[in-house]
């Protein structure tokens, strides 16, 4: 019983550990000269340790006023409260490319200090969607082994779609983000060399 009990207990601790909260601040949206339209606004929020910029006008193309333009968003996140890191951040993008579309997307994510000051480059990605390829996505970008407290995400889409004899359209709908946290390398040290003392006293006993 003693031992159902020993895992239990630390099964709740990581638990706890892994349920942190990040939080989400200091949301920066801004389009090129040529496409005002182009916006991005926070309507899920933060959900545990993720969060939705939803894009309904970042769209390009036939029928539209532009058939250019470009979009960045950029958040700060921290992780809440306890010795809790990040050490990655997941993208998924979503939308819909036809005809002579196309999205060129690029994402650099900082580590930042207390006072909002970029320390370091910790990880990039970018690709560019088409028609062929499609827009929807999914990618990790890794620290390298890195574990920070606080990251900065900056993202840039330029969307262009050209005329053609084709139904032509580049159309952002989503971007969804979620800060990977793992508990810092001495609790987890801790928390194992606790287990084992108690195992050992266990076995005495």
């Amino acid at each position: 019983m003693k031992k159902v009990v020993l895992i239990a207990a630390l099964s709740v601790g990581a638990s706890v550990a892994f349920a942190q909260n990040i939080q989400f601040y200091n949301y920066i949206f801004s389009s090129g000269p040529l496409a005002a339209g182009l916006t991005a606004s926070v309507t899920s929020g933060a959900l545990a340790n993720a969060i939705t910029f939803s894009t309904p006008n970042a769209r390009v193309g036939d029928n539209l006023p532009l058939r250019s333009g470009s979009l960045s968003i950029q958040y700060d996140a921290a992780t809440t409260s306890g010795p809790i890191f990040a050490n990655a951040v997941g993208v998924n993008l979503g939308g819909a490319i036809l005809g002579s579309g196309t999205i060129h997307f690029r994402e650099d994510v900082f580590e930042i200090d207390a006072f909002g000051n970029e320390i370091q480059l910790l990880g990039t990605a970018s690709r560019t969607f088409d028609s062929t390829s499609g827009l929807s996505w999914n990618t990790v970008i890794s620290f390298s082994g890195v574990q920070v407290q606080r990251i900065r995400a900056k993202k840039y889409f330029d969307l262009t779609a050209t005329d053609t004899v084709a139904f032509d359209l580049a159309s952002l709908g989503f971007v969804n983000q979620a800060p990977q946290v793992v508990p810092e390398p001495a609790t987890m040290t801790a928390l194992g060399l606790g287990a084992a003392a108690l195992l050992r006293r266990r076995r005495k006993g």
